[in-house]
Parts: structure tokens; sequence; C-alpha cells
């Protein structure tokens, strides 16, 4: 018996979701294991988030910009450390001057397909690189390797 293909790049994978709406953050985390995704969060405030990633990695990030106690920023800049995708999501600006490495900015309202769609291309972007950097090390110790014999 054939086993069915994931139904997303994201089965499987840990999602951190940073949200203040309850019912928003509700709904997205339903949305995300419906998929296969495995939830950390939601979290409420950007204190809860870089909680919560003290003890658990995650795969990829979706974070609303402006929370209770501060813009999600402090999280992003966090993800960048551990080399973790992520999504803005919101109704505003970003700050002037503000441009996190690689990060998508998803405008809200946004519909279900649309907030699947980013974080997915996200996860995908981040790995597709992390690939290319590993066969291009791969690459160069074979190169080093054909030179030393």
């Amino acid at each position: 018996m054939q086993s069915e293909p994931p139904l997303s790049i994201l089965a499987g994978k840990w999602l951190l979701i940073v949200e203040d709406d309850v019912a928003l953050a509700g709904m997205l985390e339903e949305f995300f294991s419906d998929l296969g995704c495995l939830v950390l969060g939601p979290a409420g405030t950007a204190v809860a988030a870089l909680g919560l990633l003290a003890g658990q990695s995650v795969d990829v990030a979706l974070l609303d910009v402006t929370l209770p106690d501060e813009r999600s920023y402090v999280v992003a800049e966090r993800l960048v450390e551990l080399g973790v995708p992520f999504v803005f999501a919101t109704g505003h600006q970003l700050l002037p001057g503000y441009a996190a490495p690689a990060a998508s900015v998803l405008r809200k309202p946004y519909r279900p397909p649309e907030v699947i769609r980013a974080v997915e291309e996200a996860f995908s972007s981040h790995a597709d690189k992390t690939r290319r950097r590993a066969s291009a090390a791969q690459n160069a110790v074979r190169y080093r390797q054909g030179e030393s014999t």
C-alpha cells in the first residue's frame, strides 16, 4: 500500500507562530497543524516567543510585527542568529530602515492560502540555500583532496 505524499513541504517541520490576536493565532495553529506542521506556540509576546526558542529549535517562523510588549524584531534577530527563516505578518509598515536578511513581509489581512504559501516559500528558499552551501563545501573538500593526491 502506498503512503500518501505529505500535504506540504512543512509537514513534520517545527513552525513558531508569534501572534497576539488569540483568534487568529488559533486559526493559524489549526491551518498549519492540518498540513502536518509541528506548531510551537502560538506566542502572544516577544518575551514568550524568545522563551519558546530557548527550549525548542524550529525550522521556520511566522511573526506578527506589532505585539503588546514590543515589535517582534527582537525575535527576528534571534531567528537570524539561529539561521531560521521567517515571515513577518503585519497590517502596518515595518520600521524605516529595518530590513531583516531574507525576511518576506505578508500584509494583513491575508487569506489562509497566502500565509501558507509565504511560510512554505520562506522555508523552501532557506532549504535551497542551505543545500547549495553544503554542496559547495563538499566540492571544495573534493577539490582540496584532489590537489593533495
